[in-house]
């Protein structure tokens, strides 16, 4: 980028348009990289957990990302535990993911999400009233990335028996592990 700065610069007074091009360009370039700055960033540890903490990022993202139907409600006890960065920016991105795919594939016209601790887990449920899981389906990458996080860290993730709709039981431990 420097170096189109550069050369810009020095056709300035020879040739308008070609600085102006160079100049149309490294705008460009500099708005993509922002956006990737960004996502990076954000893919990190999304700020809302540390502005709001975890219930507050978790009901600022369903206002701020559903719409009437289905209704999406949320359930969590006013005072969680305290839980490792790791586990909730887990627990964040698994809800963010069940709720795309609530509103993408399940036909359903209600939801609800419900934190809960159990003994020394945190246990958090995705449930709605829609179609349910196809009986010859292959694992999207939603389901899939829901699995691994929970594994990453030690968790399990399973797909319950529902009489309507999908039920997914996920499950992080509050005492995250050292590794060595």
């Amino acid at each position: 980028m420097t170096l189109k700065l550069d050369a810009a610069r020095n056709f300035l007074t020879t040739s308008p348009d070609r600085a102006d091009a160079l100049i149309a360009d490294l705008k460009q370039q500099a708005m993509e990289m922002i956006r990737d700055i960004r996502t990076l960033v954000y893919e990190l540890r999304p700020p809302a957990l540390d502005e709001l903490g975890l219930v507050g990022a978790i009901q600022n993202y369903i206002e701020g990302n559903t719409s009437a139907e289905p209704e999406i409600k949320f359930d969590a006890p006013d005072q969680l535990p305290v839980i490792a960065a790791a586990i909730e920016v887990a627990v964040y991105r698994t809800i963010m993911e069940g709720i795309t795919n609530i509103l993408k594939h399940a036909g359903a016209k209600s939801a609800l999400i419900r934190i809960r601790q159990q003994d020394d887990d945190l246990i958090l449920e995705i449930s709605d009233d829609g179609i349910g899981l196809p009986e010859e389906r292959t694992t999207g990458v939603g389901m899939a990335s829901m699995r691994e996080r929970a594994d990453e860290l030690g968790g399990s993730f399973s797909v319950l028996p529902s009489e309507r709709g999908l039920h997914l039981h996920i499950s992080f431990p509050l005492e995250m592990e050292e590794k060595a």
